[in-house]
């Protein structure tokens, strides 16, 4: 009996660890993600030296990834401000909702998101300033698929000189590493 209770909840803190947990972001200071973000610049795609730059990394398989996907091709784009989006698995169909919305797409593995770009979770926001400082590196929202997808309201506070809080990144884990860190058990 005492086993069963035993095994029963380290299964239940297993599968609720991948719901409840923010996850590792990179922090807005991490040379790699300055790194990452300078790869991704946005000079081609007709960004303005003077503008702030918001990558959106996004998980194709992720259910908080396709809602922000929803949430993005649904709203107004801000002035001043090139958004890219980091597409990682097979998302034809998100791909083509995004770049139809204007969005530029980049499209990555799970192993190029964490070896090239430094990033291993997803959804994830990243915004840099004019001098391509990342000065926001965290989530979108305060709670796993919240209702109030904060993007907008991080992006102006930043350019209004403000420093929001970090938001916890609750979402998917890309990379297997991470997969495994956080589902020891592999789970479905």
């Amino acid at each position: 009996m005492i086993f069963w209770g035993g095994a029963v909840s380290v299964v239940a803190i297993s599968l609720m660890a991948r719901h409840e947990l923010a996850l590792p972001s990179p922090a807005a200071h991490d040379p790699a993600i300055q790194r990452a973000v300078n790869e991704l610049s946005l000079s081609d795609v007709g960004s303005a030296a003077t503008d702030w730059s918001v990558i959106h990394v996004l998980y194709a398989q992720c259910r908080c990834s396709q809602r922000i996907v929803e949430h993005l091709v649904g709203r107004e784009r801000p002035p001043g401000v090139s958004e890219r989006v980091l597409l990682v698995g097979n998302g034809a169909e998100f791909a083509a909702k995004l770049t139809s919305a204007g969005f530029s797409v980049v499209i990555a593995t799970p192993a190029e998101l964490k070896e090239r770009y430094y990033v291993e979770l997803a959804p994830l926001l990243v915004v840099s300033d004019p001098l391509g400082r990342v000065r926001y590196s965290g989530g979108y929202t305060r709670e796993k698929q919240g209702p109030d997808i904060r993007d907008l309201a991080i992006i102006g506070e930043l350019r209004s000189g403000g420093s929001p809080p970090e938001l916890p990144t609750l979402g998917c884990a890309v990379s297997d590493e991470l997969k495994k860190l956080i589902n020891p058990l592999g789970l479905p």
